[in-house]
């Protein structure tokens, strides 16, 4: 009889909350009207990903414990595809040990309800993931996807192809809305995590150091052509990998909940696309607010951090050669110095850097300053367009590279900065001056940026400045 009481009291209370009392009406229209308006979205929005056809291959070799299966065709011998298995067995392990949910389902396309691999020739990249024909529905977008990988990757190449594929088809599962540059930037940093390797083909890391002057997740100047494009994103590893090493230790659970945050629900039916935001970038940004750190800051200093990375020489040079990704860049993954200059050279003034710097990208000069007599004055002017802020650091090493200390100044929009350096001792060798365009808003890295910006910068010395 109590459970019926109970029952009782319960219905009671939803009428007493159903029915308002007389002169409420007014009060539950405003706010139903309010809810209703709240529910507009219009902010930006991407298009659905564009489905691609699986294809039919005859060989097909699943896993006992793990809902996975490689696809490949007669050319491919049969222990290249057990060993493409093996490789994908440990990444789905490793990847969901550390919190990261499997791809959806495929419903059945791919012959089973496995996620499946395929090795096909003729790729223009190594590993790749392409967004299935079914699209599934659930609470927050989600689409099912499968990966590609070259048939012709083979020895201790195939294990880290093999992790990017999945790991790229793993976040079309977490995020389909989100641009194809963060998918492979993560995926590239997930498999340094995982394996040790940057992604599938290292050289498209080195590649992006060597373009300093591009942003970390660019498009490109062709924005139409982003899928088939061999190396946009995969430089933004270095990125994941800093923030990484600054918020977890390394870890990569930091990164892991940025998706998280970044991912969102598109609840119209007849909705033209998917929401675009929150973005990774607009993740970051949020999940910085938690913290003492800030976009700017980590930009800034990780602009310092990659001048010492790649070559054996730099990686010994101050500390930021002991971040471990610093140590396991390949040796030509380098920045370029755009100029360097004699401290009987000076005054120096360069022509508008060419190329631009796009949102994020940064330039790098050196000063050689062992006639410096003590006293002396390093005098920097910087020259930026307009439209942007603009850092601009100076950073004084020694005659073994180790850091002594650096100057900068505000990030601001002004196009005009300036700083010096006064040497009290003979101890500094070398001044590296960094520019970086840090863009009048955050990138999005779903469509091209107008503000790449150049800039000058002039140098000069006061003797004797006693």
């Amino acid at each position: 009889m109590a459970v019926h009481w109970a029952v009782l009291w319960a219905a009671l209370g939803a009428i007493a909350i159903l029915v308002p009392p007389a002169g409420a009406q007014g009060q539950l229209e405003l706010i139903n009207n309010y809810m209703w308006s709240q529910r507009r979205w219009e902010g930006p929005r991407v298009a659905l990903p564009r489905p691609s056809p699986r294809p039919d291959l005859p060989i097909v070799v699943r896993s006992e414990l793990r809902p996975l299966a490689v696809h490949a065709s007669i050319e491919v011998p049969e222990a290249r595809a057990q060993a493409a298995l093996s490789a994908l067995e440990a990444a789905y392990d490793d990847l969901e040990a550390r919190g990261w949910e499997a791809p959806p389902s495929d419903g059945g396309a791919g012959g089973s309800y496995d996620f499946d691999l395929y090795l096909l020739g003729g790729q223009a990249r190594g590993d790749a993931a392409y967004p299935d024909p079914r699209q599934l529905t659930s609470y927050l977008d989600s689409a099912p996807a499968f990966a590609v990988v070259d048939r012709a990757v083979g020895g201790e190449d195939l294990a880290a192809c093999v992790t990017s594929a999945y790991a790229q088809a793993m976040l079309i599962g977490q995020d389909p809305a989100e641009a194809v540059t963060w998918r492979r930037a993560t995926a590239t940093y997930l498999t340094w995590l995982l394996t040790g390797t940057w992604g599938c083909d290292d050289g498209a890391v080195a590649r992006h150091q060597q373009d300093a002057h591009r942003g970390w997740t660019a498009l490109g100047a062709d924005p139409e052509s982003t899928e088939e494009a061999e190396d946009w994103g995969d430089g933004g590893a270095i990125l994941l990998a800093e923030i990484a090493e600054r918020h977890d230790h390394g870890t990569g659970r930091f990164v892991h909940d940025i998706w998280q945050i970044a991912r969102q629900r598109t609840w119209e039916r007849r909705a033209v696309g998917l929401r675009a935001s929150p973005d990774m970038w607009e993740a970051i940004e949020a999940a910085f607010s938690l913290t003492p750190d800030d976009v700017p800051t980590l930009i800034e200093e990780l602009a310092i951090a990659r001048y010492y990375v790649g070559s054996e020489a730099r990686v010994s040079e101050g500390h930021w050669g002991e971040r471990p990704w610093g140590h396991s860049l390949p040796s030509d993954a380098t920045v370029p110095v755009t100029e360097s200059f004699t401290w009987a050279e000076l005054p120096k003034y360069t022509r508008p850097h060419d190329p631009p710097l796009e949102p994020f990208g940064s330039a790098y000069f050196e000063v050689d300053v062992r006639e410096a007599q003590v006293g002396d004055r390093l005098r920097l002017w910087l020259r930026g367009e307009f439209g942007v802020r603009w850092s601009f650091v100076a950073v004084s090493l020694d005659a073994e590279g180790k850091e002594l200390g650096r100057m900068s100044t505000p990030p601001r929009r002004l196009t005009r900065s300036y700083t010096q350096l006064d040497f009290t001792d003979r101890r500094t060798a070398r001044v590296v001056v960094v520019v970086t365009n840090l863009s009048s808003r955050l990138p999005d890295a779903d469509e091209g940026d107008d503000n790449v910006r150049s800039f000058r910068v002039i140098f000069d010395h006061g003797e004797n400045s006693e």
